[in-house]
Formats: C-alpha cells, sequence, structure tokens
C-alpha cells in the first residue's frame, strides 16, 4: 500500500516546447516558409519569434492576423503569437498565456548561424532564459535559394559587404577609437608626442596634457624623436635627444611632472608617470559586474569584425554546418543538372535531410521530424559552372611527415598558394599510419586549417559504445577490409578560375599515402614513425562533436 502523500511528492514534469530554429539569407525562403507553416496549422498553437529589428513585410500581411504592436506583434486566429525577440514583449505577450504553445519557432536574422542557438543554450537571465528552459530544440533548419547559392559560394563579396549590421558594428568600433584617443595618441593609439605623462604601466598613451611646458616635443607624429627643446632655461637645457635627433636619456629636471619619460632608447613609448601612492577603495559589486558585461559585448562585436572580414561562402557552410535539416529553395528556377549537382554538393559535406521544394513549401509536422541521412562516401569528381566538389577516400593511411610537409609552408602556414590552391572548403577525417587508435579531424577554410585528433576508430571500442544509427554500416566495414574501418573521407569543394585542379590535388594527396612497401611492414613498424600533427590540438571532448562528425 502506498504511503499517503508520496504521490504528491513527486516531481511534476514538465513537457517541454517542441521548437525549431531557421537560418538563412535574405530571400532565401525563410519568410515564404513562415506562411506555409501557418497555412499548415490546424489546432496548433506556435509562438513565431523574429530575431529581426522589426516583423518582415510579408509577416505584417498575414492574413486575418490582428496587429498588438505596430511592427512588432501580431496575433493569429488560432492564439499563435508573432513577435520579435524582445524581453518586454516576451514578457507580455509570450509568457503571459493562459493556453501554453504546442510549438515555437525561432527565425534568425540573415547573417545568423548559431548566434541564437548558442544564446538559447548560454543565456540564464531574462525572459528569453525563461523561455529557453521551456524549449527543447527538435531542429535546426536551413533555407537555401538555388538560384544564388553557387554565384554566393563563388563569391568575392565580403560578409560586411552585404550585410548592414556589419557596417553600424564597425562605425561604434570606429567611435570607440575616437572617444579613446588623446592629443598623445595618433590614429592608431600610438604615442606621438614626448609628453612625460602620457603613459600608463603598460607604456600606452593614457590622457591629455595639456601644458604649456610641455607642448614642446621631441617626438614627431610617429613617436620618433627629432629635435632638441628650443628652450634654452637651464631646467630645459638637458635634451632626450643627440644631435642626429636620437633619443638618449630621460630628462635630467627633478620636477615630478618631468621625471619620467614616454620614450625608451628608440623613441618609443615605455614607461609610466609615477603615480601617487594607491588608495584602497571598496569596488562596487555591480559596477564590477556592468563592467564585465560591457567587456563581453566588446569581445562579441570585435569577433563579429573579424568574421566580417570573411567571404559569404564562410557563412553558408557556417549554416549548413549547424542544420540538420536543409530546405533547397527555388529549385524551379535552375536546370536539373544543377539541382543535382547542389544535391552532391550538400551530400559530401553535410548528413543533413534535404527536402526539395520551390516556394518552402513544408508544414510543421515534417520540419519536426528528427530526421538524418548516411553521408554517401562515392567517389566524387565534378565541375558545374566554375564549382568544382571532389571526394577524397582511400584505405591507405597517410603517411605523417609526408602530409605535414605538403600541408605547410616553412613559416608554418597552410599551403594554400600550392597544395590547396583555389579551395574553398576541405573537411573530414584521415587516417594517420601513426595512429592505429582514432582518426584526425582535418579541415581547410578561408586560409585557416584545422587538424586535430578525432574519435576512436569504433573497431577499438567495444559494440556497446558504437553509435545505434551507424551499426550496421560500421559491422559491414569492419568485416569487408583489413584494417576495418580505418580510413581517410575528404569532402573538397572549390573555385576552379583560382586555379584549382583536383587532379593536382589528387596527385599530391596520394603521394602522402605510404607506398606499397612501407604498406607490407605494417602497423608495428609504422607506430615509430614521427607525427608532426600530434602538437596541434586536442581531442574532442563533446558527444556533439562526435556526432558533427558523423
Amino acid at each position: 500500500m502506498a504511503k499517503k502523500g508520496a504521490a504528491s511528492k513527486q516531481k511534476k514534469v514538465v513537457k517541454k516546447i517542441p521548437s525549431l530554429l531557421v537560418v538563412g539569407f535574405t530571400q532565401s525562403g525563410k519568410s515564404s516558409l513562415y506562411h506555409n507553416i501557418v497555412k499548415s496549422l490546424k489546432k496548433e498553437k506556435v509562438a513565431f519569434l523574429f530575431d529581426t529589428e522589426k516583423l518582415p513585410e510579408s509577416v505584417l500581411k498575414t492574413e486575418n492576423c490582428r496587429v498588438l504592436v505596430e511592427d512588432l506583434v501580431i496575433s493569429l486566429n488560432n492564439g499563435s503569437m508573432v513577435t520579435v525577440i524582445d524581453e518586454q514583449l516576451l514578457a507580455e505577450f509570450i509568457h503571459d498565456q493562459a493556453v501554453p504553445f504546442d510549438y515555437c519557432v525561432f527565425i534568425s536574422g540573415s547573417f545568423d548561424s548559431t548566434i541564437l542557438l548558442d544564446l538559447l543554450q548560454c543565456i540564464d537571465e531574462g525572459e528569453l532564459a525563461k523561455l529557453a528552459d521551456k524549449i527543447d530544440m527538435y531542429n535546426v533548419i536551413c533555407t537555401i535559394d538555388c538560384q544564388t547559392f553557387i554565384s554566393d559560394l563563388k563569391s568575392k563579396d565580403l560578409l560586411k559587404d552585404r550585410f548592414p549590421i556589419f557596417e553600424d558594428i564597425f562605425k561604434n568600433s570606429l567611435t570607440l577609437k575616437e572617444d579613446n584617443q588623446d592629443s598623445c595618441c595618433d590614429e592608431n593609439g600610438v604615442c606621438s608626442k614626448q609628453e612625460s605623462d602620457c603613459c600608463n604601466e603598460n607604456g600606452v598613451c593614457s590622457k591629455t596634457t595639456t601644458a604649456p611646458e610641455k607642448k614642446d616635443s621631441c617626438c614627431d607624429e610617429k613617436g620618433n624623436c627629432t629635435k632638441e627643446k628650443a628652450d634654452p632655461t637651464p631646467v630645459k637645457k638637458d635634451s632626450c635627444c643627440d644631435e642626429k635627433g636620437n633619443c638618449t636619456k630621460e630628462k635630467a629636471t627633478p620636477a615630478p611632472v618631468k621625471k619620467d619619460s614616454c620614450c625608451d632608447e628608440k623613441g618609443n613609448c615605455t614607461k609610466a608617470t609615477k603615480q601617487p601612492e594607491a588608495k584602497i577603495e571598496e569596488i562596487d559589486s555591480d559596477e564590477e559586474e556592468e563592467e564585465i558585461i560591457e567587456g563581453e559585448i566588446f569581445d562579441d562585436e570585435f569577433d563579429l569584425v573579424k568574421k566580417s572580414e570573411k567571404k559569404i561562402s564562410s557563412l553558408i557552410f557556417d549554416q549548413i554546418a549547424a542544420s540538420s535539416t536543409i530546405i533547397l529553395n527555388k529549385t524551379d528556377l535552375v536546370s536539373k543538372e544543377e539541382l543535382e549537382f547542389i544535391q552532391k554538393l550538400l551530400n559530401l559535406i553535410s548528413s543533413s535531410r534535404i527536402i526539395i521544394t520551390t516556394h518552402s513549401q513544408v508544414g510543421i509536422p515534417a520540419l519536426v521530424e528528427r530526421a538524418f541521412t548516411i553521408r554517401d562516401y562515392k567517389q566524387e569528381n565534378q565541375s558545374l559552372n566554375g564549382l568544382s566538389i571532389v571526394n577524397y577516400y582511400q584505405r591507405k593511411p597517410f603517411h605523417p611527415d609526408r602530409l605535414f610537409e605538403l600541408m605547410y609552408t616553412v613559416e608554418g602556414d597552410i599551403d594554400m598558394a600550392n597544395a590547396f590552391k583555389g579551395v574553398l572548403l576541405l573537411n573530414g577525417f584521415i587516417w594517420l599510419a601513426s595512429d592505429m587508435e582514432q582518426n584526425y579531424i582535418f579541415e581547410i577554410e578561408e586560409k585557416e586549417d584545422t587538424v586535430c585528433p578525432g574519435r576512436p576508430f569504433y573497431s577499438t571500442l567495444k559494440e556497446s559504445e558504437w553509435e545505434p544509427m551507424f551499426k550496421e554500416q560500421i559491422k559491414r566495414e569492419i568485416s569487408l577490409f583489413k584494417y576495418q574501418d580505418r580510413k581517410t573521407e575528404l569532402s573538397i569543394i572549390a573555385i576552379d578560375a583560382d586555379g584549382f585542379s583536383s587532379e593536382a590535388l589528387i596527385s599530391k594527396l596520394d603521394k602522402c599515402l605510404l607506398t606499397d612497401a612501407e604498406m607490407e611492414l605494417g602497423p608495428n613498424a609504422w607506430k615509430d614513425y614521427e607525427n608532426p600533427f600530434a602538437k596541434l590540438g586536442q581531442p574532442l571532448e563533446d558527444e556533439d562533436d562526435y556526432e558533427d562528425e558523423q
């Protein structure tokens, strides 16, 4: 017999709201997808949340909607709500609902890849955090405009050229730089005048000194010592410049204001003016927290500024990598040959489910399905409209030294000019002869490379540790091949006009494989090969990284 009150002590299981995140460029079909989801609704109540300053014009024209806040919030007949992501609006129109929502659909801005997803996963305060606790992110959906997909991949445009948000960030950055400048700094914040207390403890210009006696400088606009002081008084007779105008020593004057020099022997700003003894003051915790938050925001903007210098293709690849479903839209505007080429390209670099449509004609039931595809590693070597796709597949291991020499210049940079000329993206995993225990993640994009230990080979694990969805494929590989599931699989996307030759790259990679004679030596000999890649990265520790790799 159950004890009285036992049931009341059981934790109440709160069902989380199935949610979707939609990413994609402007005109890729995100608004059309919204309208098709609305049309597919019966009794389902959905919260649509746009990560934009105001709702798109086409969304504001939704049939039978009621405007609650101009440009920002509308309600639909079945109780669904459409709003921008704003703390006050979330509190008023999303959380304050008598009947809970059946689904949440987040629709990101054009430049976004995983920013909103990351925010939902880590935010811990405010109305958005409350919502994040209630949702279960079922699917990340990437909408792609087939008509512009290939031209966007080949485009030389940078993100800052395409998206206005980056212009605002640059303006803020320039304003901040101007605000931090003073009379002893040039436009780069470098010391430009010989003013004794224009430096902080790190030798960086920190403030303006306007006293007349300090106006006469021994440094030019670049901070180089140029001439002696013109004042003949004893106090200023001792100059920090020799007859050639080179800075030689600090001022001899004992006056505190001039005791410290901001120039070293090369005329460079070096040290701070001696400060009065520091007073210990209690720091207000709220002020300290505010400073930290401002710093984090600045770091985020700095990251965005760095990202803005990348090409359009980098954002496309980010969005594809983040998604688990890809909607190929406007397929009626491209040829059958081009559509098949795009599908092959996507299958090479992603295991996402692909939905082919013309006007984002997909309803909510299809989007909340958690589906996957097993990547097909058939040999591919094809080119269309100046874009090439190659699948490099080998059951032989690479000799680590030879591959390392191919990849890097003597300066240690990735060799894009020769070895990987024209390559837009190369990703996958490789088998190094010196390591029979694990594969290595291998990726090259925009002159940046990643080579680091990946996951253990399945043949080194117990069957209970295998990925359930891949068990049959793993068993087949282990039984068919001498070295079981060990292999190299690389997907390559390149631009022909930038000098790419698939034959040349394949030939170079083949020369890095073990020779037949080296293969005869076997793993006991291979393990003695030096592995220069071992020092480049750390193993993947997050289970999600393993799944992404699959």
